[in-house]
C-alpha cells in the first residue's frame, strides 16, 4: 500500500528571527526613488510594499530613519531582491556597515520589546 508524505508548506528559510514593523522607506536605484511601508524587519532583511517592483537579483539602494529610537539619523543601505509578487518585495541586506547592522538589531529589539526604552 502506497502512503504519501503531506507537503510541508511555506518553509521558512530566514537566518534571523524577523519583527513586525511598519515605517517609511524610500527605495530605488540612481536617481529613481519610491516610497514604501515595510511589512517586517530582521537583521538580514526586510519586507516591504510599495508601488515598484524590482526582478529577483536586483540591487537597490534603502534610506529610512529607524522607529522606536531617540536617534533619528538616516539609514542608507543596499540590498538584493530575493522575491517579488504584487507590490511586496523582500529583500536581503548586503555589504552592510557594522555599525549599521548594530543599529538594525538594536531597532528590532526595540520593536518586539527586548531592549531598554
Amino acid at each position: 500500500m502506497a502512503t504519501t508524505t503531506p507537503a510541508v508548506a511555506g518553509i521558512d528559510r530566514r537566518q534571523a528571527p524577523r519583527a513586525n514593523a511598519q515605517f517609511d522607506v524610500r527605495y530605488g536605484k540612481g536617481d529613481e526613488f519610491s516610497d514604501a511601508q515595510t511589512c517586517d524587519i530582521s537583521a538580514t532583511g526586510i519586507g516591504l510594499l510599495g508601488p515598484k517592483q524590482y526582478p529577483m537579483g536586483d540591487e537597490i539602494e534603502l534610506r529610512f530613519r529607524p522607529p522606536a529610537s531617540d536617534k533619528g539619523d538616516l539609514v542608507t543601505m543596499k540590498a538584493k531582491v530575493r522575491h517579488s509578487s504584487g507590490q511586496r518585495m523582500g529583500l536581503e541586506f548586503v555589504n552592510v556597515p557594522t555599525s549599521d547592522h548594530l543599529r538594525i538589531r538594536d531597532m528590532i529589539k526595540r520593536l518586539v520589546g527586548t531592549a531598554p526604552k
